[in-house]
């Protein structure tokens, strides 16, 4: 932060879209660059708990934790 810049929460701030990597892609190979990476691109919402990373095992841990809740529920 420089000068007069105050902390905002993350709460406070407007959200952002961003690509989660959950997202199958059925084009050539050679549309990618013009329909995936770029072009008109269309947001799609993704409830949270749709959209976990998986990087290590506590990420794993979370997943299965939140698939037995929604299994549970069903």
């Amino acid at each position: 932060m420089t000068g007069s810049q105050t902390p905002t929460r993350r709460q406070d701030k407007t959200p952002v879209l961003a690509r989660n990597g959950a997202a199958i892609y059925i084009t050539r190979t050679t549309c990618l660059n013009s329909f995936v990476f770029g072009g008109r691109l269309l947001p799609f919402r993704m409830p949270e708990e749709r959209s976990l990373d998986i990087d290590t095992m506590a990420d794993l841990e979370i997943a299965e934790r939140v698939l037995n809740r929604q299994q549970a529920s069903v």
